[in-house]
């Protein structure tokens, strides 16, 4: 979603940045254009993402803690996914 829609979205829209834009730019542009309603909580699911790709075998704690946070994200991960969805469906098509 993060690599390819969010970008995709924003090529679409005709407000495409750069190609050199980071991530983080490109948020807040989706978030102004009302694609998605917070690029903070966009970074916070990228964060569990994060967490959840690196593997500490060694440590049980950080694997069931990245795992608690994933479980907490996804209706806000459902819910940003509906939002890009609405947003594509309303002004794209």
């Amino acid at each position: 979603l993060g690599e390819k829609v969010l970008p995709g979205i924003l090529e679409l829209t005709l407000d495409p940045l750069p190609p050199e834009a980071s991530f983080a730019e490109k948020l807040q542009r989706l978030e102004r254009l009302g694609a998605i309603s917070s690029a903070g909580k966009w970074r916070l699911l990228r964060e569990v993402r994060n967490s959840l790709a690196h593997e500490y075998p060694e440590n049980p704690a950080v694997q069931a803690a990245a795992l608690t946070r994933l479980m907490r994200g996804l209706s806000e991960l459902l819910e940003l996914w509906a939002e890009v969805r609405r947003f594509a469906s309303e002004r794209l098509v």
